[in-house]
């Protein structure tokens, strides 16, 4: 079945001048979803599969965030600002530049340790991979 639907989808597959467009259009929006297309499957894969994507997370002066799990593992790159992350019952500290992983179904709180200044965070994850098998699940602690 999913062959069937992968075949269907490639034979509707734009033309290259189509996807260039459509990859164009995408650019203004990369921090919502980035394409990893491969070959052989360049023509095909950007309309096909969304692998992962990335995020811009703004953490406003002082601000903490609600403690939850998701059924993804993601990965942060700090752009701006120094905080913390508790992953289960780790802290990590971190700082502009630094990386770090929260992984699949972890408890985690991402905290902006400064007063006076925004932190950002870019995080990857790999959320449509489980929303196409109907796996992804999301839990706030109570």
């Amino acid at each position: 079945m999913a062959t069937e639907a992968i075949s269907a989808q490639a034979a509707a597959a734009p033309d290259r001048d189509a996807l260039a467009t459509f990859e164009a259009e995408l650019a203004g929006h990369w921090q919502e979803a980035v394409y990893l297309p491969t070959e052989p499957y360049v023509r095909i894969q950007p309309r096909l599969w969304r692998w992962e994507t990335i995020h811009r997370q703004l953490l406003r002066a002082g601000e903490r965030t609600r403690r939850h799990r998701h059924t993804s593992c993601s990965i942060y790159h700090v752009v701006r600002g120094r905080g913390c992350t508790v992953v289960n019952d780790t802290r990590l500290d971190w700082g502009p530049g630094d990386v770090f992983v929260v992984p699949n179904w972890s408890w985690h709180a991402h905290e902006n340790a400064a007063a006076d200044a925004d932190a950002v965070l870019f995080s990857m994850n790999d959320i449509p991979v489980y929303q196409a098998f109907g796996l992804y699940r999301e839990q706030a602690d109570a």
